[in-house]
């Protein structure tokens, strides 16, 4: 079984889920000028793959998330290269897969899709729907799939509150009931929190994603993020310098001092969140 360190198992799970799990009452008013010209920058710079772009479209504190995961990204690559220098190719997997660039237009599949609504949920906040069409998995070319998710206006621009790209499985979605823009019943697939059971009736639609709530764990992703991009070049630097045996003990090594990282930082967010 593949090992994976503290940080991508706790960051991978809370984050996503916070992101997902928070949001707030909307109100029946007219959507914020702006928006959806920001998603439509946002979702060609999904389509062309342009990281950098898509960052610019991030609402903070999660843009620092995106940020840093980029340059840990980098390091990881150029890690692997270095074993692979050093010790030759290995069809073993490796915890630095977690680290791989990801496939945004995979990861973002809302990018594609067109906005079903925005509503203004409070001053420079809106509730943005996406309705996109299938394929998305196998055979679903015909299946509307529905992701709402919170747009911030931050410095006059439109940004959103997206989860970082830090890999893990999506949601599971389940059928329900929506108005097309005719009026008219339609059935789209939204996504759901399953509470542990098969029984879709006990499933739980999720929550527009947001930051609200949210804020400390972003902050120490970025914070641990930012870390692993330092540890990366000094860890390489001992592979050329012939420090390790073997790919295995470089790669031991490495997860090691990741996982340390990892649990000192969660350590101390949990001290500053018990404070008074």
């Amino acid at each position: 079984m593949e090992r994976r360190p503290i940080s991508a198992v706790t960051l991978t799970t809370s984050l996503v889920l916070l992101c997902a799990a928070r949001a707030a009452a909307a109100e029946e008013k007219a959507g914020p000028a702006g928006v959806e010209e920001a998603f439509r920058k946002f979702a060609v710079a999904v389509k062309d793959d342009k990281f950098d772009e898509v960052v610019k479209y991030i609402a903070p504190p999660g843009d620092k998330v995106w940020m840093n995961l980029a340059a840990v990204q980098a390091g990881a690559a150029k890690y692997e290269a270095t074993l692979t220098q050093k010790f030759g190719k290995s069809d073993k997997r490796s915890f630095l897969e977690q680290f791989a660039k990801p496939n945004l237009a995979e990861r973002y599949y809302e990018a594609r899709g067109t906005i079903r609504e925005v509503k203004e949920i409070g001053k420079d906040r809106a509730l943005v729907t996406v309705w996109t069409k299938g394929p998305r998995f196998r055979d679903d070319a015909d299946r509307i799939y529905e992701r709402k998710f919170t747009a911030v206006k931050v410095d006059g621009l439109w940004k959103f509150q997206l989860a970082p790209p830090l890999g893990g499985g999506s949601p599971v979605v389940k059928a329900v009931k929506r108005t097309d823009p005719d009026g008219k019943a339609v059935e789209v697939y939204a996504e759901h929190d399953p509470k542990g059971s098969p029984d879709q009736k006990k499933w739980e639609e999720l929550k527009p994603s947001s930051y609200e709530g949210a804020e400390e764990e972003l902050k120490l992703g970025a914070e641990v993020y930012a870390s692993i991009a330092e540890i990366l070049p000094a860890q390489m630097e001992q592979v050329e310098q012939g420090t390790y045996k073997t790919r295995k003990e470089a790669l031991d090594t490495l997860e090691k001092a990741v996982r340390e990282l990892s649990e000192r930082l969660l350590k101390e967010l949990k001290k500053s969140s018990s404070r008074p």
